[in-house]
């Protein structure tokens, strides 16, 4: 992978943290959309759950998270009413 690479992917665990609810939700999401993160985890067995302390507490923290996984919520019940 390319610094590039590497970028890109950082860059995206934000948006999968503002539509999962758990840190190791996010986890697992953020490994399925790149393949690099999966063979990570498996070389350096440390890394997953850094990964998911450090997410953890960012989901606690962004308050545009928290706002967007209820609005989310709320969304998804209101179809459930129709």
């Amino acid at each position: 992978l390319e610094e590039a690479d590497g970028r890109k992917i950082g860059e995206s665990l934000a948006l999968v943290l503002a539509t999962t609810l758990t840190s190791k939700h996010a986890i697992d999401e953020w490994s399925l959309q790149y393949p690099a993160i999966n063979e990570l985890t498996r070389e350096y067995l440390w890394l997953r759950p850094m990964l998911e302390v450090i997410t953890f507490n960012l989901i606690g923290e962004v308050r545009w998270g928290v706002k967007a996984r209820v609005a989310v919520g709320a969304f998804i019940s209101m179809l459930d009413l129709a």
